[in-house]
């Protein structure tokens, strides 16, 4: 795996995953890292899920650029509110989520969300080692989300439990 992007939902992983091309939330449909191996290839993927893996991540992949998105948490928890889901959606795990953002995934390039149309180019570059093309001003202002419930019938905590002891 080349790179990771990772960061709180609602952070616009979803848009950076059409941004570079990769998959977003894989981490969903695997029982093992090396499954998240598959689904990335040679690329990259966007996965807010990987902030809690990120330390496996980089064991198995110790040569992975990792990119973090910073999003202040009450920013997430306005926006999770504003799609319909309550604000205890991700409870007190919000908090460590954001820990691991500011200071366990390292080194990373790491990104404030107000930046994020500014450092496109940056981050192109970090992930994919090329400069970008001009693609990027097309996709600045699409609007591209997930659907939360849809993910969350697909994260199994059993499943992730064993993605992270394993």
């Amino acid at each position: 795996m080349r790179f990771l992007v990772t960061g709180l939902p609602r952070s616009r992983t979803a848009w950076l995953a059409s941004f570079l091309r990769c998959p977003h939330e894989p981490l969903t449909y695997c029982a093992t890292l090396d499954d998240l191996g598959r689904i990335a290839g040679t690329g990259g993927c966007c996965d807010t899920v990987a902030l809690l893996l990120w330390k496996r991540i980089r064991a198995k992949w110790p040569s992975a650029r990792f990119v973090v998105v910073r999003r202040n948490p009450k920013e997430v928890r306005a926006s999770l509110r504003a799609i319909g889901l309550p604000a205890s959606y991700l409870g007190a795990a919000l908090q460590s989520l954001d820990e691991a953002c500011t200071t366990a995934v390292s080194p990373a390039l790491v990104v404030d969300y107000g930046d994020l149309n500014d450092r496109l180019p940056e981050i192109w570059q970090w992930c994919w080692g090329t400069p970008m093309r001009d693609c990027a001003d097309a996709l600045k202002h699409c609007r591209i989300t997930c659907d939360h419930n849809e993910l969350l019938s697909r994260l199994d905590p059993a499943r992730l439990k064993s993605l992270m002891e394993s």
